[in-house]
């Protein structure tokens, strides 16, 4: 903002740009543009750009990228967009990883810092700890918060002092999986299990850090279990000041 009556600039925080022509095919210099159009229209001075969170499931293969793809594009309008990084490889593996899939801690830290060198980069994400599915199109994701990959980022995101971007579904106490609807996916469990002590783990962890790690908690007003109310949001807010939110 400004003291000379100026507007505040106006930054959308989480954004995915639809780039996909075919399988395996994207135009991201078309996309930016169309981005870059929306956000003129819209009195958006910046966005921020991240990959979905892509998992090793075979109906996503040929779908992957992250950063360095919408890097290259948004280089056409410098100083409009800014960068998370990860959903394209760190969170592939982090779901590898929760399928019995061995991923090795140092490697895995050892991406995170080469995403962390590409220009403009602000943050990590989007990683996911329980994503549901909610068409025969999308893929079901689950990992655990407080997991030793989430630690893993959570250590080099102190390195580099910048926060991450998490996906997930509020679910307080182990339950059945949620009356809703899912549009013919087949993928989501039966039951969830609880995770929100395991989050209150992962942030004491990244609030030990110095500096401290922010992790903001994506997609608030976009509650599939119901759980993730205002009295759960107060408690959590309140204990934690390394803990943001963003709205969808």
């Amino acid at each position: 903002g400004s003291d000379d009556g100026g507007a505040w600039p106006m930054v959308d925080s989480h954004c995915h740009l639809q780039a996909r022509v075919s399988p395996g095919v994207y135009d991201f210099d078309g996309a930016v543009a169309k981005a870059v159009e929306a956000m003129n229209a819209s009195g958006i001075d910046k966005m921020l750009l991240l990959p979905p969170p892509f998992t090793n499931q075979p109906s996503q293969a040929m779908g992957l990228y992250d950063c360095e793809s919408l890097v290259g594009a948004a280089t056409l309008y410098p100083g409009r967009f800014a960068f998370l990084c990860g959903g394209g490889t760190l969170n592939v593996l982090i779901q590898k990883a929760k399928s019995g899939e061995t991923v090795d801690v140092e490697d895995f830290k050892s991406q995170a810092r080469i995403l962390a060198q590409n220009p403009g980069f602000v943050g990590f994400g989007e990683l996911a700890a329980e994503h549901f599915c909610l068409g025969t199109k999308h893929v079901y994701e689950s990992a655990l918060p407080d997991g030793d990959l989430f630690k893993a980022l959570v250590d080099v995101a102190a390195e580099f002092n910048v926060p991450f971007d998490l996906h997930m579904e509020a679910v307080q106490s182990d339950r059945s999986f949620p009356s809703i609807k899912v549009n013919g996916c087949t993928a989501n469990p039966p039951t969830l299990s609880a995770n929100i002590g395991r989050l209150r783990t992962l942030l004491t962890y990244a609030a030990a850090k110095s500096p401290p790690v922010r992790l903001v908690w994506d997609h608030l007003s976009w509650d599939h279990t119901g759980e993730r109310v205002a009295s759960l949001m107060d408690t959590m807010l309140g204990d934690f000041t390394n803990l943001y939110m963003s709205l969808k």
